[in-house]
């Protein structure tokens, strides 16, 4: 495993409704965000818009 030494403002556990939703908000207001989530892997193309970076 890899060294990352990017710093967030907030750590999101699970990507359900609740969880994007306070990602999406907390990420709107200019905080760094990470999302964490252990289902499936889901590719960035899925989404539509501009929140996945």
């Amino acid at each position: 495993m890899s060294k990352d030494n990017t710093r967030y403002d907030a750590i999101v556990i699970g990507s359900g409704f609740g969880g994007s939703i306070s990602a999406l908000r907390l990420s709107e207001k200019g905080q760094r965000v990470l999302v964490l989530e252990r289902g499936k892997n889901i590719l960035p193309e899925i989404f539509q818009g501009t929140y996945v970076k």
